[in-house]
């Protein structure tokens, strides 16, 4: 409650208690309470508001002033940084700090790991670790007899070269692929299987049948 306030209200209370109040005194007191009260209690609202906001203002002073010395820090530390990175003999790059002081930095690796220096890549895998399967091999080998026999029309044969292993599969897993193809195709085809040939490596070129036979 406002000190005006206040007074009306300590006023119309003495002269309620001090002498009796007809009706319309009553009222009038009454209604000069119930005008005053708004507006008294609106400027009491603003005056609380004001007060809120000069306390916060000095409290964002203080937080934007802090803020600017973290700032000032980072950026700081962060020039420092550069500074040694430029002794270093390889070659990095580096980000700024963001809000929460961390930075981002890479460094390229000049030196092999230590697994390839003590190790070499495997001669058979080229150092992939796996190979193209027997059945993968086959497949290709197929799709390339067909590509020999439209590319040789006039060669009655087709000779294929591949590891043991991929010859086997196509003998026991593609035999009656291989004789419908040679129905279709209207030529022989010859297997040879060749032990010293990778895994993945083969060979299908068109011949005569005196080279065929050879």
């Amino acid at each position: 409650m406002t000190p005006n306030l206040r007074r009306v209200a300590s006023s119309s209370s003495s002269n309620f208690m001090s002498s009796p109040m007809s009706k319309p005194q009553l009222f009038a007191a009454i209604l000069t309470v119930l005008v005053c009260a708004p507006s008294y209690a609106n400027a009491a609202l603003d005056n609380t508001a004001t007060a809120a906001q000069e306390q916060s203002g000095s409290r964002n002073g203080v937080s934007d002033e802090r803020v600017s010395q973290e700032l000032e820090l980072f950026r700081s530390v962060e020039v420092s940084l550069r500074e040694a990175l430029k002794k270093d003999k390889t070659r990095s790059s580096m980000r700024k700090i963001n809000e929460l002081g961390l930075v981002q930095m890479t460094r390229k690796r000049t030196r092999e790991s230590l697994q390839r220096q003590l190790c070499n890549p495997c001669p058979y895998c080229s150092g992939k670790g796996t190979i193209r399967s027997v059945s993968t091999v086959a497949s290709e080998i197929m799709r390339q007899i067909r590509k020999q026999a439209v590319s040789h029309e006039a060669t009655p044969t087709i000779v294929i070269k591949a590891h043991p292993e991929v010859i086997t599969f196509l003998y026991d897993e593609e035999g009656e692929r291989l004789d419908d193809l040679e129905r279709l195709l209207k030529k022989r085809l010859i297997f040879r299987a060749t032990a010293s040939v990778h895994h993945e490596e083969y060979e299908v070129s068109a011949a005569a049948a005196s080279q065929s036979v050879a």
